[in-house]
This record gives C-alpha cells, sequence and structure tokens, in this order.
C-alpha cells in the first residue's frame, strides 16, 4: 500500500526544496553579526549557520508524517549544530566538541543507524553490535570533523555539502527512505541560498562551523 507521499514524492520534494530556500533567505539578514578572526584580515558573519538550521526541523514537523520524521537524526541535528552555534560564538574546547558530539552518537544507535556489514572488506561480512557500533562512531566523528575544518576555506564545506546531500536525496528516493531524502533536500535547499548570499555580498568571509557540523551530519 503506498503513502500520498510515495505517490507524490517529487511534489513534495519540490515544496519542501523550495520552502527551505525561502526560509533561510528570510533568515539570512537577520541573523548577520559582522566580528573578526585573528586569521582573517575581513569581517566574518558569526551567526549564519543559524539561518541553514532553522529550515531543517520547521519543515520537518510542519510537513509531519510517520514516513518523514526520525525523531533520533532530528535530535542529533540539534545537538550538533549547538556545537556549532558554540564554536561560531564563543570558541568551545576540543574535548567538549569530542564529547558532545558522542552523545549525540548515543542517541543515534537506538535507532539502528549504524555500518552493519562491511561487504567483504578487510575480510568481514556481519559486523557484531559493539564492533559496528564503534566503527560507526569513528566514521561519524571523522566526518563531522573533516567538514568543521575545511569550512575555514570559503565555501568549501557549503559546496561539498550541496554536492554530497544531493546525491544521498537521489539513493534514499530510490531506497524509499524518505525521510532521510527530506532531510537531504532541506539541506540542499538551505546551502543553496547560503552559496547565493556569499555571492551577493563578496566582501564578507562566510565560514561558520554549524553549517560545516550540519553538513557532516
Amino acid at each position: 500500500m503506498t503513502t500520498p507521499v510515495q505517490e507524490q514524492y517529487l511534489l513534495y520534494y519540490a515544496i519542501i526544496g523550495i520552502s527551505s530556500i525561502f526560509i533561510t533567505w528570510l533568515s539570512i539578514p537577520c541573523s548577520i553579526e559582522v566580528s573578526q578572526i585573528k586569521i582573517q584580515p575581513i569581517s566574518i558573519p558569526r551567526r549564519e549557520g543559524v539561518a541553514i538550521f532553522i529550515p531543517t526541523p520547521l519543515l520537518l514537523w510542519s510537513f509531519n508524517s510517520p514516513m518523514l520524521l526520525d525523531n533520533y537524526l532530528l535530535t542529533a541535528c540539534v545537538i550538533l549544530f549547538a556545537i556549532g552555534v558554540n564554536d561560531d560564538l564563543p570558541c568551545i574546547y576540543d574535548i567538549k566538541l569530542f564529547i558532545t558530539c558522542i552523545a549525540s552518537l548515543i542517541l543515534i544507535t537506538p535507532g539502528n543507524i549504524r555500518l552493519y556489514k562491511l561487504q567483504d572488506a578487510f575480510g568481514f561480512y556481519e559486523l557484531p553490535f559493539l564492533p559496528s557500533v564503534t566503527l560507526s562512531v569513528l566514521i561519524i566523528m571523522f566526518l563531522i570533523n573533516a567538514f568543521n575544518r575545511i569550512d575555514r576555506i570559503n565555501s568549501l564545506a557549503a559546496t561539498t555539502g550541496i554536492m554530497v546531500s544531493s546525491s544521498f536525496s537521489a539513493l534514499f528516493i530510490h531506497l524509499h527512505q524518505y525521510e532521510l531524502a527530506a532531510v537531504s533536500i532541506v539541506l540542499v535547499g538551505a546551502i543553496s541560498d547560503f552559496i547565493k548570499s556569499k555571492l551577493a555580498q563578496p566582501e564578507y568571509a562566510w565560514v561558520f562551523a554549524s553549517q560545516a557540523i550540519l553538513c557532516s551530519r
């Protein structure tokens, strides 16, 4: 039995993507607060990650259905966004970042969002529970920190986030994982509007950890 989302998913995802762009477009001018970073010779907006995060829970809750809300994923996104905002405003120590990321992954574990198989990589097929969770934690921690490092390179994290999120959107739609596809499409729309804002105001160096960490998630 198909659901209305499955029957009209193209229209649904188009509405989500356009709404994400529109909400981000409204949020960015309200969140600009320019400041200086020691290693940067030009002004840097510090709160633009808020504008990218806002559409994610708002749209998924507004279009709520049993197929399109993954509570574990959204909870982790909220926690990781809080990490990024703290990194954008007053700097936090790496140990706090590490501990908070581990806490968010513990929340994801009951949702079984982890690696189950290695498909004969290194001679392994099925993974026991503990090695599966450990490997998943290490991989996600690596991705989070990798995106958090490249956000200092102008628009690299945003461009990479659009490419990766678009690819995952197509993959999740093909696999009928509609709730995960919705999250990816919201990110594509929000980050696309960020790129537009960056091009419209090239006098600023648009870098922020909250955007990079959310992209990595």
